[in-house]
């Protein structure tokens, strides 16, 4: 049913959030100076928060579409779109 994919999504979703979030910190000890950390921190944090932010702004792109042509081509922009 249409509920146990919402709930296994959520599921999957909670259990990545845990590595997803620690990553730019553990990322930044490893690839950047001293001096230069806690900017490299902040920059993958809020790009974090930015794609969420453009999941919720396109997601009413793909609510709108009719057809199930128009639907992959949208799907295939959004992924374009939140990859860059």
């Amino acid at each position: 049913t249409q509920f146990a994919l919402v709930a296994t999504g959520q599921t999957v979703s909670a259990v990545a959030q845990g590595f997803l979030l620690s990553a730019p910190p553990l990322i930044s000890v490893h690839w950047f100076d001293a001096s230069t950390r806690t900017f490299a921190t902040a920059v993958g944090t809020n790009a974090n928060q930015l794609g969420i932010a453009a999941g919720f702004l396109l997601s009413p792109a793909l609510a709108a579409v009719g057809a199930a042509d128009d639907a992959a081509a949208a799907i295939d922009t959004v992924q374009l779109l939140v990859g860059v």
